[in-house]
């Protein structure tokens, strides 16, 4: 009994996020399911679990026993008027895609097209991203920020980028134009040179979620954590100068919003609900200021506005593309703070 009363709100958390995977497991529902979003029985009823599920976790999170509370970092989650113009960017920018969805379906395919503006985009976030968490892992020892022996995570997220860069331009295939060798061409139905595009559909879709979620976890909830407490530097002392700041967060939550067809998917709504419930607790850490109430406001309306106008050719394929760009751009912003992070005194 001692266990449960000390545990509660961890126990409740954990099987309201595990019920809405259980009643799918039964129900047959593969944990990927696209489609048309579903708001009534039961989707809905899961969709509600998932929700608190993730409400009660980081309320957890967020009580956490006073030595562990940070208060010193609080501050800087609090807008500047010359901060506001660029951290409201990208968020702004997914409003007018889920807009541009609704209105001028063409126009939103036509940036997305192969070798489009929005995939250029993408891979230039993605290698310049790579080249300077490079330049990062060779700086920031000599500021202080981290020792020799622990850059490895860095080195290791700047192959993560240059590889996803690579997928994105086929390994040079569109550059070079070489032939797709013929086993491969059997299997991919894209017929590129390029392992994101496979028949096998799970593994597609289990490289998505890596994808989004490591984007999730290391641009979004670490920096929360951050905020509000000393966990992070506990469970990742050696690295605790690297973590990303409020600036990353803000810009990194941008991607979230953009569900439609994969809206049913169990790992999206956790995605969406746990950012959700981050920016409200920023928020209500800073009193619900202007800027903060409008920002929470934004990413609420631009979620909603993706959600409407369902379109199976318009929606499935051309808004992930959307979505993975802002992920890069998140993975760029981080590592472009990286660069500019000041020296640690040497008392520190």
């Amino acid at each position: 009994m001692t266990f449960i009363r000390k545990n509660g709100y961890a126990l409740l958390s954990g099987m309201l996020v595990i019920l809405p995977f259980i009643f799918n497991y039964l129900r047959g529902v593969s944990f990927y399911t696209a489609g048309a979003p579903v708001l009534g029985w039961p989707e809905g009823i899961n969709m509600l679990l998932m929700a608190a599920g993730c409400y009660f976790i980081l309320f957890r999170l967020v009580l956490i026993p006073s030595s562990y509370r940070r208060e010193s970092l609080l501050g800087d989650y609090c807008f500047t008027q010359k901060q506001a113009w660029w951290i409201f960017t990208p968020l702004m920018l997914t409003l007018a895609v889920a807009v541009l969805k609704n209105i001028s379906p063409v126009v939103f395919m036509n940036l997305v097209d192969e070798d489009g503006w929005v995939e250029n985009l993408t891979v230039l976030f993605l290698f310049t991203g790579s080249g300077l968490m490079v330049a990062n892992a060779r700086r920031l020892p000599k500021r202080g920020l981290l020792a020799r022996s622990d850059r490895w995570p860095l080195y290791m997220l700047a192959l993560f980028l240059f590889v996803c860069g690579q997928e994105e331009i086929s390994w040079g295939q569109r550059i070079f134009n070489f032939e797709t060798p013929e086993g491969l061409a059997n299997i991919n139905y894209q017929h590129e040179f390029n392992l994101h595009n496979l028949y096998n559909l799970e593994y597609c879709k289990l490289m998505g979620v890596f994808y989004y979620w490591s984007a999730a976890l290391l641009l979004i909830l670490l920096p929360f954590l951050h905020a509000v407490s000393h966990l992070p530097e506990i469970w990742f002392a050696r690295w605790k100068h690297i973590i990303a700041d409020r600036g990353t967060l803000y810009c990194a939550v941008a991607f979230v919003n953009l569900n439609n067809s994969e809206w049913n998917c169990l790992y999206i709504q956790a995605m969406f609900f746990m950012t959700l419930f981050i920016l409200m607790a920023l928020a209500y850490r800073q009193s619900f200021s202007y800027t903060h109430f409008a920002f929470l406001v934004i990413f609420c309306l631009s979620h909603f506005i993706a959600l409407t106008g369902y379109d199976m050719v318009t929606v499935k394929w051309y808004l992930s593309e959307y979505r993975e760009a802002f992920v890069a751009f998140g993975y760029l912003v981080y590592a472009i703070e990286l660069r500019f992070r000041r020296a640690i005194p040497a008392a520190e």
